[in-house]
């Protein structure tokens, strides 16, 4: 039997109280956890989940700046000609060298808008060959037939639905309905102009909503939709930042992601600082000295691994909402 000890600050339970003591590991499991005095400076508690990134995007470094639509928008936004210029192996490499980072961050898991079609699948998978690391993977059609990339991935990541013509967005609706699979799509991230339509394709998780209304999400609560924000991301656009408190108040399962590797870090505790901040202006106050949402917040990015409160990012299967 294998087993050690790990010792120091605890954070226990739902509530993630701060606590000090040991947590012992038999064969994998956590056997017990004994609160004691301790006085080593680790931090122990549930691995994170990084609810959206774009882990290709590490081959482009510091971007000029520019619109969201010159930087993003597909198919000839500057990441994307990056993309289709860098070497295979060279995508390979820094996404590897991102899932490494949300590793050593106690990241155990992300979900990741995958570009390039069945091939862009089989790059992200050969970078997390021998990591203790799991990807929830987004793939997105790029000249593939949409049945085949499902095959190969856990659902469809689509970058917005002003980018593509409202056949094809229906076509990739019912193929995830029929496949099982996820759908999730970025919405309201600029403006609002495509979450009513996003709305209307029945998705599993929409990405930003910085501009999204009362009732939209009032509806997103009611339907099960999560939302995953990207509050840094959003920073670093200028597009504003989601209201949080807002969809917690009503009842919206939240997550948050680091986004796109070349505007941030995919280090989840850097989020969780900015997510402070962002806390304290929807409060009226800018000040970092100010307190009130910060566990909460904690405790909503550690408890999307946790609870898993919508089955679709569970690591083992990921059935549709019911």
């Amino acid at each position: 039997m294998q087993s050690f000890v790990l010792e120091g600050k605890l954070l226990l339970g739902r509530e993630f109280e701060l606590s000090e003591g040991s947590v012992v590991i038999k064969n994998g499991v956590i056997d017990e956890i004994v609160q004691a005095q301790s006085e080593r400076p680790a931090l122990i508690l549930p691995s994170l989940f990084n609810a959206h990134t774009h882990v290709a995007d590490g081959v482009l470094k510091d971007p000029p700046h520019s619109t969201l639509d010159e930087l993003v928008k597909p198919p000839d936004g500057l990441k994307h000609r990056i993309l289709r210029e860098t070497p295979r192996e060279q995508k390979v490499e820094h996404m590897r060298l991102a899932a490494i980072q949300m590793l050593a961050s106690g990241c155990t898991g992300f979900a990741d808008f995958r570009e390039e079609g069945v091939d862009g699948i089989a790059q992200l998978d050969q970078s997390l060959r021998g990591l203790a690391i799991k990807a929830v993977k987004l793939g997105r059609p790029d000249g593939d037939d949409v049945d085949e990339l499902l095959d190969v991935c856990d659902g469809l990541g689509v970058s917005g639905c002003r980018d593509y013509r409202a056949e094809v967005l229906s076509e990739w609706a019912a193929a995830c309905k029929s496949a099982r699979a996820m759908l999730c799509i970025h919405a309201g991230e600029e403006n609002d102009r495509d979450i009513k339509p996003a709305l209307e394709l029945e998705p599993d998780v929409l990405v930003h909503m910085v501009h999204a209304s009362t009732s939209e999400l009032k509806r997103c609560a009611h339907e099960r939709i999560s939302i995953a924000v990207c509050p840094r991301s959003n920073m670093l656009t200028g597009v504003g930042l989601p209201n949080i408190r807002k969809m917690l108040e009503l009842g919206v399962n939240v997550a948050c992601g680091t986004d796109n590797v070349m505007l941030a870090s995919c280090n989840p505790f850097d989020e969780m600082h900015a997510l402070s901040w962002s806390w304290d202006w929807m409060k009226g106050t800018c000040s970092p000295c100010s307190h009130g949402g910060r566990e909460r917040l904690m405790g909503y990015l550690v408890g999307w691994s946790r609870k898993g409160s919508l089955p679709i990012w569970r690591c083992s299967t990921f059935p549709p909402r019911t």
